[in-house]
């Protein structure tokens, strides 16, 4: 990338190929530095690169421009980076929501209702194998929640039945209170 810094205008100027870097990318790369720098872009006349002007808010010396250009060719790598991560995973955080979302709402068995789903084309790999076991695995211990009465258990121990019996803390607030009033009257 060329780069063509104007000093008097506070501002460089250089092209973004589009055969590398595609349009959201180079949005989302802009939005980072929005806060920075005032940014500026143009298409070239064929449409394979983007003109790119970056102007610094406060006035920069050579080098802080120059740095600037450094950070925003980083983050354009960094966006393509997430870029190409988002769209190889979407199948399998799809599959994973949506069994989540299934298992709360209660739809049942899903392995059933998705015997259309191409699930031999997305789970390929033996890290996506692993991520659908432990789907299951998830799946099957919230069944197994599902079914006991949990919430009716007291496994801590911390639940106390009120009966009719005298609590220790309450008889001894009022023995407290009754020699206070005894010391009182007896002054």
């Amino acid at each position: 990338m060329k780069t063509l810094i104007m000093k008097k205008d506070n501002s460089l100027k250089f092209q973004v190929s589009l055969a590398i870097y595609p349009k959201n990318v180079i949005y989302k790369t802009c939005y980072v530095f929005i806060d920075k720098m005032y940014i500026f872009l143009d298409a070239s006349a064929k449409g394979d690169y983007i003109k790119v002007t970056l102007r610094g808010k406060d006035k920069l010396a050579r080098r802080a421009l120059e740095k600037l250009k450094g950070e925003f060719s980083n983050e354009l790598l960094n966006c393509l980076v997430r870029e190409n991560i988002s769209k190889r995973n979407q199948k399998i955080l799809e599959q994973i929501v949506g069994g989540a979302m299934g298992a709360a709402l209660g739809v049942g068995d899903l392995e059933a209702d998705n015997n259309s789903f191409p699930r031999d084309e997305i789970f390929k790999t033996d890290e996506s194998r692993d991520i659908e076991d432990a789907v299951e695995a998830l799946r099957k211990e919230l069944e197994v929640m599902e079914t006991e009465d949990d919430y009716e258990k007291d496994v801590l121990g911390i639940r106390k039945i009120v009966t009719d019996k005298k609590n220790p803390l309450t008889e001894k607030k009022k023995n407290i209170s009754s020699n206070k009033i005894k010391r009182n009257v007896k002054k």
